[in-house]
């Protein structure tokens, strides 16, 4: 029988738990949200709406400068393939 994991520590889950959405403050506002369903429905060729702004500024300034100040990428080959290879979870497309 496995053992129960591990409960996290109480300062991990308060950060986590009073981190703030990074959404755009208007994304769900009623007449965004009537505008972006009646988008979705009168698109054509196939179903879509563009949100022009998902995200608040201040997270995407935030998040592009941990991405060009904090990511590194280095080349790796094996046997079959090259691929990027990244200090980082998280692998963007260029």
């Amino acid at each position: 029988m496995a053992s129960p994991p591990a409960a996290e520590p109480a300062a991990k889950r308060q950060k986590t738990a009073e981190a703030p959405l990074p959404f755009h403050k208007t994304l769900l506002e009623p007449a965004n949200v009537d505008r972006l369903r009646q988008a979705h429905e009168a698109s054509t060729p196939y179903k879509h709406a563009v949100i022009n702004q998902l995200f608040d500024e201040d997270f995407v300034k935030r998040a592009r400068k941990e991405i060009t100040e904090q990511l590194s990428f280095r080349e790796k080959e094996t046997d079959i393939c090259a691929p990027l290879s990244s200090s980082s979870p998280f692998i963007l497309p260029r």
